[in-house]
């Protein structure tokens, strides 16, 4: 038992005249609690997000949200000018092998070795 924080990137809605499929669930870690992954959660989505961005650029310019579900994190925001959306959740484990879009391979979004000095920090 644990929980597996997971992010996305791309467009959550079709648009119209495109083929689309739903942005792809890509894995990032897993921690045996909640508390440890909605840390992970959060320093994913703000200091190594998808854009490439610091966080204060990224939470000025962009549409931002976050929610909270039994415990468990998402945190999301949309580019106005792209429309894609960079998402970053966390669930437990046992859930994520049956989320519809997942892979199992690593994010390309940092290094596997910056996750436990982030997460020793913050603790």
């Amino acid at each position: 038992v644990g929980y597996i924080v997971w992010c996305s990137h791309g467009f959550e809605k079709p648009i119209p005249g495109f083929s689309w499929t739903p942005p792809t669930k890509m894995f990032d870690t897993i921690f045996h609690t909640v508390e440890e992954a909605n840390l992970r959660a959060k320093y994913l989505f703000h200091v190594k997000n998808a854009f490439g961005i610091d966080e204060e650029t990224m939470l000025d310019k962009y549409d931002y949200g976050e929610k909270v579900k039994k415990k468990c994190k998402t945190f999301y925001c949309t580019p106005m000018e792209s429309g894609r959306t960079w998402k970053v959740a966390v669930v437990p484990a046992e859930i994520f092998e049956w989320m519809d879009h997942i892979d199992f391979n690593r994010h390309p979004f940092d290094e596997i070795d910056e996750v436990e000095s982030t997460i020793g920090s913050a603790i």
